[in-house]
């Protein structure tokens, strides 16, 4: 059987975006490479709902985020870092190394961030010059009200507003311009369909009135983005990358960006269905819709449920990180996984927890699930 991947990043790439990046390299400096950035950078600027800019990196999601911050904040700036989990904590860690005093907002990773509370925060420091968010947490599945926090961002201060939407965007609803966001960031690896080795900043036409000119060559986004005006990347690019992203914004397009939202939203809550049947708990109080995060029974590990669900299967689902290491399993269902992966998943996967002491029934797990969609 062919491995698959259910984890929430890397996440399954479908076959289309798969033949693309095989096929023999494109010159960076050629015509068609050029015709296919101006592509790429249209393309993403339809997903995040911009008439703003995006700048096309070839690094990791993480590289991306300190791009951006790099771009928007200076040394000895203060800002405010929402930390629900191991990736709002990465904007606390990139803004310190830039050497800003960072405000750290702690959210339990059950939990999402009260808009209410960030307004409280923001009006007590009126010095204050961005505030970071993540819209969905891939540690713990939680997803944060983004046009909620940003509204009172704006509405207490003159701070940047930058997101990580690296777990969510082209799974959840975004609008980046409607919802006055400065910067925001994603990679390419989760529902984007693409292997990792791209991450994206989009900056709003607001967003460009902030920007600072950063010391940094690599990070510079002005830079970044008048050579992609002109059909040139700034730097050697990761060229199959683009040739897999290219395929996967043209499969969203034909699809619907508004449908893939509703489909994602709709696998999540058949799959909810099926964890809830065997009596299982969702993590998060509010899961974004890109992937489950499940409790595990006291003394079932997530290493033991995904080693044996990969040495039957071939199938690889996630497990925990930092404080939940052991303590959950963390499922896709967004991008190239459908119906269909999920329905010869759950079998598996669920009899897998039974085999290691869990009381549950596949069979009741699969058909809460079909249930669950047909609804």
């Amino acid at each position: 059987m062919d491995n698959f991947l259910f984890s929430p990043g890397p996440a399954h790439i479908p076959v289309e975006v798969r033949e693309k990046m095989s096929e023999e390299p494109l010159h960076h400096r050629s015509k068609a490479f050029s015709e296919l950035v101006t592509y790429c950078a249209s393309g993403l600027k339809r997903v995040f709902r911009t008439e703003g800019e995006v700048a096309l990196l070839t690094c990791s999601g993480s590289g991306g985020m300190e791009a951006a911050a790099v771009n928007f904040v200076a040394e000895g700036s203060t800002v405010i870092c929402v930390e629900g989990g191991k990736f709002g904590r990465r904007w606390s860690a990139i803004c310190r190394r830039l050497g800003c005093e960072v405000v750290p907002v702690a959210v339990k990773m059950k939990e999402s961030l009260e808009p209410d509370r960030l307004a409280s925060l923001v009006k007590s420091r009126p010095n204050i010059t961005a505030v970071f968010l993540t819209q969905a947490e891939s540690s713990s599945g939680a997803l944060f009200n983004i046009r909620k926090l940003a509204e009172v961002v704006r509405g207490n201060s003159e701070a940047v507003v930058v997101v990580d939407t690296i777990g969510s965007l082209a799974a959840e609803p975004f609008f980046q311009d409607e919802w006055g966001l400065d910067a925001a960031v994603c990679g390419s690896q989760k529902a984007l369909m693409c292997p990792p080795g791209l991450a994206f900043v989009s900056v709003s036409p607001a967003g460009f009135e902030k920007i600072i000119r950063p010391h940094s060559l690599y990070w510079d986004l002005l830079d970044r983005i008048e050579n992609q005006r002109n059909g040139y990347t700034s730097f050697t690019p990761a060229v199959n990358l683009f040739c897999g992203l290219k395929a996967a914004l043209e499969m969203i397009f034909k699809q619907g960006l508004e449908n893939v939202w509703a489909e994602t939203k709709r696998l999540a809550e058949a799959f909810r269905a099926a964890v809830k049947v065997s009596g299982l708990n969702v993590f998060p109080v509010n899961p974004a819709s890109g992937f489950t995060v499940v409790e595990l029974p006291e003394g079932i590990k997530d290493s033991d449920v995904i080693e044996k669900l990969e040495a039957s299967t071939n199938f690889r689902i996630a497990g925990g990180q930092e404080e939940l290491k052991g303590r959950v399993i963390r499922i896709a269902h967004m991008g190239a996984v459908g119906y269909e992966d999920l329905k010869r998943l759950i079998p598996p996967l669920f009899g897998c927890l039974k085999e290691l002491g869990w009381k549950c029934e596949p069979e009741a797990a699969l058909k809460a699930f079909i249930k669950g969609y047909a609804r």
